[in-house]
């Protein structure tokens, strides 16, 4: 699947599930790991998980398989890789805390 239509794919996912703060990056270029990052912070560690597990859930279903989850059993920050895009959804104070955003722009 194509990187653009995957990116769109998983903002429509954050935005149903009330994803705040929605950031997309390309990446394509600045590093060979993915073409786009998403960064979107979620209300609480449940909110965090409960996004997380419906970028899985309907991505499966389209049959884009994760390369890698990180943090689930934790809810502050989870990382959910698709391959060309990786998202990052985190809890407020974590997202200011490591302002990955800072990083990229």
């Amino acid at each position: 699947m194509q990187s653009d239509i995957l990116k769109e794919f998983v903002v429509n996912i954050i935005n149903n599930i009330q994803g705040q703060d929605i950031i997309c990056f390309d990446m394509y270029g600045k590093t060979n790991i993915t073409d786009v990052m998403i960064i979107c912070t979620g209300m609480s560690s449940r909110h965090v998980i409960s996004i997380s597990q419906e970028i899985l859930k309907k991505s499966r279903s389209i049959g884009v398989k994760p390369y890698g989850i990180e943090g689930m059993s934790f809810g502050e920050w989870v990382l959910v890789d698709l391959g060309d895009v990786v998202v990052h959804v985190m809890q407020k104070e974590i997202r200011i805390l490591y302002a990955l955003e800072k990083l990229w722009c």
